[in-house]
């Protein structure tokens, strides 16, 4: 298994620079003929969807939609699938940053009551509980 950080992804969604995406299109059809997953933990997750919406300015959608080709395929290994999926249900719909959302699918996986934040676009999610 190879551990991907978040520039490899970047490129591969983008596509912005020809040599660091014809680089990262060679490791992909690397792996694929060795049958090696590519892994993706949350940390690099969250900085994708950051990197993708606040630095390149991508619509929601668009990231979206990228997440949801990522979790389908099978090159992938992801930290905690389940808490992924959660997590990326919750975004698509919810008004708070995919980080928040992945942060209640971990704490929800280690059987915590709820995630305590300062953070009012979480306050009609559950799982969570606003300090005021």
């Amino acid at each position: 298994m190879r551990a991907l950080d978040t520039n490899i992804l970047v490129r591969m969604v983008l596509a912005d620079d020809a040599a660091q995406t014809q680089a990262v299109k060679t490791l992909f059809l690397e792996c694929r003929r060795n049958s090696e997953a590519m892994f993706v933990s949350h940390v690099v997750l969250c900085e994708l969807v950051w990197v993708l919406w606040a630095v390149y300015h991508e619509p929601k959608s668009a990231v979206a939609k990228t997440l949801d080709e990522m979790l389908l395929s099978p090159d992938f290994f992801f930290e905690d699938l389940r808490q992924v999926q959660s997590a990326q249900l919750q975004w698509a719909d919810g008004h708070a940053d995919f980080a928040d959302y992945l942060i209640g699918a971990i704490a929800a996986g280690q059987n915590c009551r709820d995630v305590v934040t300062f953070d009012r676009g979480l306050a009609e999610t559950t799982g969570f509980t606003v300090l005021r």
